[in-house]
């Protein structure tokens, strides 16, 4: 399998885009001008080093089922003075220039394709027309630099963390093969690490032991999540404490989500719920509700924050989700429904993006309210207590049984 067979396949989203050189809409396609490429390729860049990074594919249309474009390779077929216009976009189009692209060209079925890969920046960079954009899920969107400027300031550099002592023996090959195989990666694990920005000539920085560690404790404390269910709707102190043994699950990353999700699950309590005018049994909160949370905490918590880990408390009426640091976004903006995906660890969000934790459509949480209105429970609720983000979910529904009967029958 060639480096460029992977993306062939792969869907658009936060960290990967494909471009056509031809406008399909034509009978016959007729190419497109290399400026008008040349833009759209650097206005992508200039997204991903504004958000976290990505690859940029040039010369396959679209994969979309029931359309003409499945995927095809068109080509780039400019001659090499045009050829250049699309190679130096980076350079040309994007302030500050963005110098350090790589790309790489191949030829798929006889036809030219161009991979560009950028990594985040710290610096906020515009396009020379004078646009600002941010990558949010597949799109690439218009966003004042003062903004972007403010998110840039809560990445943490932490992950970036060089750690002499760790060698690739630290790291669990079990979960590297996983990963590998999610991204249809065929080559050594250690240039899997260097793909994806993990590895530094023979060092291993915090976000490779973060996410494939045998034994994360050993380099960082607290990477775990803890789940526990209290009795009644308070945690009590002294003779009125009652809780549940807490469930502690500690793993690299790439395997935390999924067993922490496996363990609430588990914690969860099944109610006879209505649905479509019957009677089911159903957890006591949607699904992707809890599990989106839970992937939020692990991918947008301050792991530079080390003292404490992601607890899951849950209560009679109730289930909290508190990661260690501030949020990324206003409260007041992610109260009203809104969402922006932006990652506080760029590098850790793009494994967890490849591995398919998260979705690469556009941020979580509008998603979240919409399955909680569904539910006709009451939407989610975000606090910060200094130190914790607290998502709170609450499991008693907006409206009696007898009135969400009623709505069922007039949708």
């Amino acid at each position: 399998m060639s480096e460029f067979t992977r993306f062939l396949n792969r869907p658009e989203g936060q960290t990967f885009e494909r471009k056509s050189c031809y406008d399909k809409s034509k009978k016959p396609p007729e190419r497109l001008n290399a400026r008008d490429v040349a833009r759209q390729i650097a206005e992508t860049l200039c997204a991903m080093s504004n958000a976290d990074g990505g690859v940029v594919l040039v010369g396959q249309e679209d994969v979309r089922e029931g359309r003409e474009e499945t995927g095809e390779i068109s080509g780039v077929d400019y001659n090499e003075t045009t050829l250049a216009q699309l190679r130096d976009a980076g350079q040309r189009l994007v302030v500050p220039p963005l110098r350090d692209v790589f790309l790489q060209e191949s030829f798929e079925q006889g036809k030219r394709l161009l991979l560009f890969r950028v990594d985040p920046r710290p610096t906020t960079h515009h396009l020379t027309d004078g646009r600002c954009v941010l990558r949010i899920g597949d799109r690439n969107e218009p966003y004042s630099e003062v903004e972007i400027a403010r998110l840039k300031e809560r990445q943490s550099p932490y992950e970036r963390v060089l750690v002499p002592a760790a060698t690739l023996d630290d790291l669990d090959t079990d979960a590297l093969a996983w990963f590998a195989q999610r991204v249809g990666w065929t080559d050594s694990h250690a240039a899997l690490l260097d793909e994806y920005n993990l590895l530094d000539g023979s060092n291993l920085n915090r976000a490779a032991l973060l996410l494939f560690a045998r034994k994360p404790g050993r380099w960082q404390d607290h990477t775990d999540v803890t789940i526990v269910r209290y009795a009644g709707k308070e945690r009590g102190l002294g003779p009125n404490y009652r809780a549940t043994r807490p469930a502690r699950i500690e793993a690299p990353l790439v395997r935390l989500i999924e067993m922490a999700h496996a363990a609430l699950g588990d914690h969860l309590i099944k109610r006879i719920g209505l649905r479509d005018l019957f009677f089911e049994e159903e957890l006591e909160y949607p699904e992707f509700a809890w599990q989106e949370a839970v992937v939020n905490a692990v991918a947008h918590r301050d792991y530079l924050l080390s003292g404490a880990g992601i607890e899951v408390w849950l209560f009679d009426d109730r289930l909290e989700i508190r990661s260690p640091g501030e949020p990324l976004v206003p409260l007041e903006k992610l109260q009203a429904g809104g969402g922006i995906h932006y990652s506080r660890s760029p590098l850790i969000a793009r494994v967890l993006i490849d591995s398919g934790y998260m979705r690469e459509q556009g941020p979580g949480n509008p998603r979240l309210f919409r399955h909680m209105e569904a539910a006709y429970l009451h939407p989610p609720s975000f606090a910060f207590d200094d130190i914790r983000f607290i998502v709170t979910l609450l499991n008693t529904p907006v409206n009696d049984t007898e009135t969400r009967h009623r709505l069922l029958r007039l949708d």
